[in-house]
C-alpha cells in the first residue's frame, strides 16, 4: 500500500505535469493570436507539416527577378515571364514557380 509520503509526490507529480502541459497550450496559443495580430496566417508549412506563422512581407507585389530580392519569394505566373513579383507571405506550401538567379524555376519551401 502506499503511504502518505508517496500519494503526495503522486499529487505533485501529476500537478507539475498538468502545469507543464498547460503551459504549452498557452505558449501555442498566444503564438498563433500574436501571428494572426501581425497579418500572419497560422498554417501547416514544412517537410513535417508543422502549424506556424507564415508572417505577411512588405514587399509584396513588388516587381523582382531573383528570389533573393524578396522578404519571401519571386514567384512568376507562367514559365515564359521574364521578371516576377515578391509573394505576400514569406512561406508558401508545397512548390511554386519563381525566378531563382535570373531565371525561372520551380521553387520548393522546405
Amino acid at each position: 500500500m502506499l503511504g502518505m509520503k508517496d500519494n503526495r509526490r503522486t499529487a505533485i507529480g501529476l500537478f507539475l505535469i498538468c502545469f507543464i502541459l498547460l503551459g504549452f497550450w498557452w505558449y501555442e496559443l498566444n503564438q498563433k493570436t500574436m501571428c494572426e495580430a501581425g497579418s500572419g496566417k497560422w498554417e501547416k508549412l514544412g517537410p513535417y507539416n508543422a502549424e506556424r506563422c507564415n508572417p505577411k512581407t512588405t514587399d509584396a507585389g513588388k516587381i523582382c527577378t531573383d528570389t533573393s530580392e524578396c522578404q519571401g519569394a519571386c514567384l512568376v505566373k507562367s514559365w515564359a515571364d521574364g521578371h516576377g513579383f515578391c509573394s505576400d507571405y514569406r512561406y508558401f506550401p508545397g512548390c511554386a514557380i519563381g525566378m531563382y538567379n535570373g531565371t525561372v524555376s520551380e521553387l520548393c519551401w522546405k
